[in-house]
């Protein structure tokens, strides 16, 4: 039985430019950032393509290895680094 993927979710975010390999998004919390399109998880109302905005759905263990100084436990808890 497969375990299910867990996942980081960043709300707000939007696609500035796609390539074959990874997504160029805009969030809140990284600014800019290169997602590779492997670690972007797919449901309805997420974004995906180029152009597309909303929320981001992105594999836990690539964003705690990408986080760039923030812990994951911080961004799965909803707070932003830096405020209250």
């Amino acid at each position: 039985m497969d375990r299910p993927t867990r996942t980081v979710r960043f709300e707000d975010a939007e696609v500035l430019e796609e390539t074959e390999l990874a997504v160029l998004c805009r969030m809140l919390v990284w600014k800019n950032c290169w997602v590779p399109k492997s670690q972007v998880v797919q449901e309805e109302g997420t974004v995906a393509a180029e152009g597309d905005k909303g929320p981001l759905l992105v594999k836990e263990w690539w964003v705690s290895k990408a986080r760039m100084g923030h812990d994951v436990r911080t961004f799965r808890s909803g707070k932003l680094p830096g405020r209250p």
